[in-house]
């Protein structure tokens, strides 16, 4: 369910402040797949998710 809310996901960047918010929610993602893969739990659909999540 979560990797497919990440692919819904839309951050459309008009002002800085979107930027802002694209960037902290990346930086999240980042951060949730590093802990799953270091724990050997990252599942290959959430993975794919994280790693096309782009603006």
């Amino acid at each position: 369910q979560v990797a497919s809310w990440i692919k819904t996901v839309d951050f459309p960047i008009e002002e800085r402040e979107d930027f802002y918010k694209f960037s902290n929610f990346r930086s999240c993602l980042v951060e949730v797949y590093v802990q799953l893969d270091q724990r050997n739990s990252l599942q290959d659909e959430l993975k794919e998710a994280i790693q096309s999540f782009q603006y």
